[in-house]
């Protein structure tokens, strides 16, 4: 099966759906007196350099983790499905600005076939498909 660049977001958007419900069921089990430690500046870079996937599927790879989700896996998990249904991931646009919309969706017709379409994916209102690592450090 061809994997098209919608198919492979779909997947994606699936395994890291399921791991931030995995990731809420293990939160939620941990005892409310834990306390956490900060961590240092040192023991980030240390993860950065040891867990890093960075070339780990050779130079030209495209696909980063998602090689992880091999022929055989999809077919392990296709064997998981009890009922078939479909569940929309779509939200309403946010047109309006608010307090918690400072930028909402905006759409202006510029004339016959031509349009204008604007959205700041970067914001509070609005989502979009990502790494779960999008993170902002050093600068960077």
């Amino acid at each position: 099966m061809k994997l098209t660049s919608t198919r492979v977001a779909a997947l994606a958007l699936v395994i890291a759906g399921a791991g931030i419900c995995g990731w809420g069921v293990v939160i939620a089990q941990q005892p409310a007196s834990r306390s956490h430690t900060p961590v240092s500046k040192q023991q980030i870079e240390k993860w950065k350099n040891e867990l890093s996937n960075w070339g780990r599927w050779g130079k030209d790879d495209e696909r980063g983790a998602l090689n992880l989700i091999t022929p055989a896996k999809r077919k392990q998990a296709a064997a998981l499905v009890k009922e078939g249904f479909t569940v929309s991931l779509a939200g309403d646009a946010d047109t309006v600005k608010a307090i918690d919309n400072p930028n909402p969706y905006d759409h202006k017709m510029l004339g016959i076939g031509s349009d204008y379409i604007g959205v700041a994916a970067h914001g509070w209102a609005h989502t979009h498909l990502d790494s779960l690592a999008h993170v902002n450090y050093g600068g960077v």
